[in-house]
């Protein structure tokens, strides 16, 4: 057979849109099979669901469960106590637990513009504050948390946790010191929304 009837293999490029072509149909695929959907608070990567605003929860009052996504917007502070402000009644104490186990590292910008947003809600915040416990399992987002107590000082109590069980136990003991009954009923639920950043 004649060497110019013979097939040329396909290019590096050719591939490489073939195996892209691939994989997004494998996607779809597949979130066709596992029915995933995503509410209105989150956004698809790859089959996984993350979150993409910071979400409240006060169904379990004092509790308050206020959930970060991974990435933050400067204007995604200013909304969270826009919406706080509608949702808690003025006058009522809540141990608030913040989970962050899915969010980046604060860079220096997220802290000055989180910052800037507590200082300006602190008459606000300060009202409504028993005691805040934070779940951040990496070490580095617990130094960028460390870093903006430092500049952003607060009166209430403060503490990191690895875990989220602590967090609320910690929370409940917060609670029972200064006499206020919480619910039974556990607040921790490990969220089902799959973090794509292992820092």
């Amino acid at each position: 057979m004649p060497s110019s009837s013979l097939e040329q293999p396909p290019s590096a490029s050719e591939t490489l849109a073939k195996r892209r072509n691939r994989g997004r149909e494998i996607l779809r695929i597949e979130r066709r099979i596992a029915g995933i959907t995503c509410s209105r608070n989150h956004r698809m990567v790859g089959t996984l669901c993350v979150l993409s605003e910071i979400t409240v929860d006060v169904s379990q009052p004092p509790f308050c469960v206020i959930r970060h996504p991974q990435e933050h917007r400067e204007e995604d502070f200013e909304d969270l106590f826009v919406r706080l402000r509608k949702i808690i009644p003025g006058g009522s104490k809540w141990a608030v637990l913040v989970d962050l186990q899915h969010t980046s590292a604060l860079r220096g910008s997220d802290r000055e513009f989180t910052s800037a947003a507590i200082l300006k809600n602190l008459d606000f915040i300060e009202g409504l504050m028993l005691c805040e416990a934070r779940v951040a399992p990496r070490p580095l987002m617990r130094g960028a948390l460390t870093v903006l107590d430092w500049i952003t000082p607060r009166s209430w109590p403060i503490k990191n946790f690895r875990s989220g069980i602590v967090a609320e136990d910690w929370l409940r003991t917060r609670l029972a010191a200064a006499g206020i009954s919480a619910p039974e009923q556990r607040i921790w639920v490990e969220p089902a929304i799959a973090s794509t950043s292992n820092r």
